[in-house]
This record gives structure tokens, C-alpha cells and sequence, in this order.
């Protein structure tokens, strides 16, 4: 994995882009994130990128990748060692499960949809911080880049992401899926 990390989605306000933006424009500028990219993978034209970047002000550090399929999307993602999930809203919270799935460390917003997710996953290597504050995202690569600098603790942190890796496949398959549907339908 690199020094990457990753953030899915569009620019509209449920998916909290502008919260991560406004952290990383302080978070780029720390000696010890001086190696470290953010990828931002968006459905989002060349031309609305531009319009972001004229519109909040370019910040070294970021990589805008427009409409990448699912293919290339799969290894961006597992090259990331941080997914960041800052949403303000989600339907149910794909996004998450992807990242969880991955491997990586996840660092979400503490939306109440995330909560019911994440029930019965090792926490040790998923980290959340309150929705909307740029500040505390910041606080929360840092701690992880710093956990993860830490060879006392990154082990953990890669045996966390192998079970929780391990569980998002088994509770979020599409065979886990069907089960459940089957079972409610049986139900009645």
C-alpha cells in the first residue's frame, strides 16, 4: 500500500467533500503528511473539478480523478492505506462497507447510519470523528498516520483490517444479501 489516502464520491454536501477539503488545506502543509496524497475518485466532469478548485483555491497534495471505472476504482483503492468516508448523509453508507472491504483504514463521519453499520467490527482500525468538523477529521489522519508509523501498534491495526475485511465480505456479500431476503420472506 502508499502513502495514499482516498475519498469516493461527488462534491454535493451529503457527501462532506468540503469538510476533508478544508482539512487537508491545513493537514498538506505538516512535515510528517509532507509524503502523503489524497486521491479524490468523483463522478464529477473535468470542468466542475475546475469550477471547485477556481471556486475553494488548488491545495498541493490532491489528485482529482474523474469518472474511473469499477475496475481501476478497485486498485486505487487497494493501493490507499486510508479511505476517508466524511459524509454528512448516506442512504446506507455503501462507501463504508467498500472501504472496510478494502482493507484500509477508515476514517468516517459519526452519522448515525455508519453506527448501525459498523455493529460487531473491530474498531481498532476504524476511527470516526463528528460530521462537518474539519478540525477533528485532521486530528483523525494524524492519529492514524501516527498509529501507523508506530510499529508497536500497526500490526494490530493490519491484523484489525484483515478481520474486519474479512467480516464486510461475509455480512455485506450478495449471497448475505439474498440469505437475509429469503429469511424475511419465509418469515411471513
Amino acid at each position: 500500500k502508499r502513502k495514499e489516502i482516498l475519498f469516493v464520491g461527488n462534491f454535493r454536501e451529503y457527501k462532506g467533500f468540503n469538510t476533508l477539503y478544508s482539512s487537508w488545506g491545513i493537514l498538506h502543509k505538516l512535515e510528517s503528511l509532507s509524503d502523503w496524497r489524497l486521491n479524490v475518485v468523483t463522478n464529477e466532469t473535468k470542468a466542475s473539478i475546475d469550477i471547485f478548485i477556481n471556486e475553494y483555491g488548488a491545495i498541493p497534495g490532491i489528485s482529482f480523478l474523474s469518472r474511473v471505472d469499477d475496475f481501476n476504482l478497485k486498485k486505487i483503492r487497494s493501493h490507499s492505506i486510508i479511505c476517508v468516508i466524511p459524509s454528512n448523509y448516506e442512504g446506507f453508507g455503501i462507501p463504508l462497507i467498500e472501504s472496510i472491504a478494502s482493507g484500509s483504514y477508515t476514517i468516517h463521519s459519526d452519522i448515525k447510519v455508519f453506527s448501525e453499520i459498523l455493529k460487531g467490527f473491530d474498531n481498532f482500525n476504524i476511527r470516526s470523528f463528528p460530521a462537518g468538523n474539519a478540525k477533528d477529521l485532521g486530528l483523525s489522519i494524524l492519529k492514524v498516520v501516527e498509529n501507523i508509523n508506530n510499529e508497536d501498534i500497526s500490526d494490530n491495526f493490519k491484523r484489525s483490517g484483515v478481520l474486519n475485511k474479512d467480516r464486510a465480505e461475509v455480512m455485506f456479500s450478495w449471497g448475505a444479501s439474498a440469505n437475509k431476503a429469503k429469511d424475511c420472506i419465509n418469515e411471513k
